[in-house]
């Protein structure tokens, strides 16, 4: 019987070493692909809806880990820490270094 190599995947989360709760333990994130289908969709010039998507993919990847955290609290956090959470995010499914994100933050900034 073959061992099953991807078993319990799904339910794993990941560490943002870069982030922390608000009780100040590493944040944990559950990602799901359609998360990650939402940012292969994202141009580099992005609109309202772009945000507002964005916005949704981090609000749900920290709710499907925190199942029983307030949604308002949730996004409270998100706006706190929208920038780190797109560097880490972006990284973690390789869609573009941190780098690059503070690139666009940058041309967002002086805009």
């Amino acid at each position: 019987m073959s061992e099953k190599r991807f078993e319990g995947l799904s339910k794993k989360t990941v560490v943002l070493k870069e982030l922390k709760d608000p009780s100040g333990k590493p944040l944990e994130v559950k990602p799901h692909v359609k998360d990650a289908e939402m940012f292969v969709i994202l141009k580099r010039d992005l609109d309202e809806n772009d945000a507002k998507r964005i916005t949704e993919i981090l609000v749900n990847m920290i709710k499907r880990t925190y199942p029983g955290e307030n949604e308002e609290d949730i996004k409270a956090y998100v706006a706190l820490h929208y920038g780190e959470l797109l560097k880490e995010l972006a990284g973690l499914y390789g869609f573009a270094t941190k780098e690059q994100i503070e690139e666009i933050q940058k041309k967002l900034a002086s805009q």
